[in-house]
This record gives structure tokens, C-alpha cells and sequence, in this order.
């Protein structure tokens, strides 16, 4: 059996990011920018499984800002693994 490898990583510094935040301004979900997601449309379609799903969190106000990887690291990880107490998509 041979060994599998993963393909090179990117340097940190080359990575960008969507983060999808709720309209209180907490941070819910990311989409790393690569082959498959290239635009901001690409990001809401990884995102979201349907379009009625994607069309009701814009309604609810969610929105998308597309930062490096270490303003994702500074600015949104740490509360990223936080939930929401604003009530998220219910406001």
C-alpha cells in the first residue's frame, strides 16, 4: 500500500477567505478561496445548500466579507467558536 500525500498547502499569506456574518456582525461560516470558489456568488453557493436557504439568510440580513488569512485569524477565529447570543438568523 503506498502512502498518500496532500497536496501542498498554501502559504498562509497567499490565503483568502469569505466569512459569512449575521447581520449583528457574528461570524457563522467561512469559505476558503480555491478552484471551486473563486467569486463571492461561488462562496454563497458553498455556503448555502439551496437557493431558497441562501435567498432567506440575505433576507435575514447575512452578509459576506472577504478578508486575508490573517485578518480571519485576528478578527473572526476566536469568535467563530462562539455562538451567537444575538439570536443569530432569527432577528
Amino acid at each position: 500500500m503506498s502512502a498518500r500525500t496532500l497536496p501542498p498547502r498554501r502559504p498562509q499569506s497567499e490565503r483568502r477567505h469569505w466569512v459569512f456574518l449575521y447581520r449583528c456582525g457574528c461570524p457563522f461560516g467561512l469559505v476558503e478561496l480555491s478552484k471551486f470558489y473563486k467569486t463571492e456568488d461561488d462562496a454563497w453557493d458553498g455556503m448555502f445548500d439551496t437557493r431558497s436557504e441562501e435567498r432567506r439568510a440575505r433576507a435575514a440580513g447575512v452578509r459576506v466579507e472577504y478578508v486575508d488569512h490573517a485578518t480571519y485569524s485576528r478578527d473572526f477565529y476566536p469568535r467563530m467558536t462562539q455562538d451567537c447570543t444575538h439570536g443569530g438568523m432569527q432577528q
